[in-house]
């Protein structure tokens, strides 16, 4: 668990200094044109619009619980739980491609950190050897990830899923914004949308 002191720096260093690098920017448009990056909508964060963001915050600083952040492309909601106060080894980002990684760590100016608490690492939901290495999160963050498959691979991407979550899945698709709990008989928050549209 990190101390105050320790948490209160790594914020720091999102604040001290602009977190964007606008050469980034030119590979996101050169790659990406189409999509949230090359558009930079990544930089919404979407994860607090989630009905279910502000008992993360809670329990995750009060309670020690934990949150993964599942195919989190750059990072930015990983970085964006760490900003808003959650200890640093409460939080992990898992994302296929290692290039977004790299790039993440460019955007936001942080791989030093990043890599030194080794917060944001490489992960397949279909790499059964893989999901049996993770340690399941009492939350689980999924944004703009499950709209990639078809409709049948969703079903495999969220029993997946349920694999690694303790309590509950939060997160937000293409068009749809959702929220499901895997604890039984527990209501789900006024607002959420469980449907995966596309």
């Amino acid at each position: 668990m990190l101390t105050h002191e320790s948490s209160d720096k790594i914020t720091s260093s999102y604040i001290d200094e602009p977190p964007i690098k606008r050469q980034c920017g030119n590979f996101f448009c050169q790659l990406y044109f189409d999509s949230s990056l090359g558009h930079w909508s990544f930089l919404e964060f979407a994860i607090q619009q989630s009905p279910t963001y502000e008992e993360i915050l809670e329990k995750c600083k009060n309670e020690d619980a934990t949150v993964i952040d599942f195919g989190c492309c750059l990072g930015q909601d990983t970085r964006q739980l760490i900003y808003d106060g959650v200890p640093v080894d409460n939080v992990h980002g898992y994302e296929l491609d290692p290039s977004f990684i790299e790039q993440g760590y460019e955007l936001f100016r942080d791989g030093k950190l990043m890599q030194t608490k080794n917060s944001i690492t490489t992960g397949d939901i279909f790499d059964d050897q893989f999901l049996n290495t993770i340690q399941p999160a009492d939350y689980l963050y999924v944004g703009s990830f499950i709209h990639l498959f078809d409709r049948e691979t969703q079903k495999q991407v969220c029993h997946r899923l349920t694999r690694i979550c303790k309590q509950a899945i939060t997160g937000r698709q293409r068009w749809a914004r959702f929220g499901s709990w895997t604890e039984p008989n527990r209501a789900e928050p006024s607002g959420s949308n469980r449907h995966l549209s596309r």
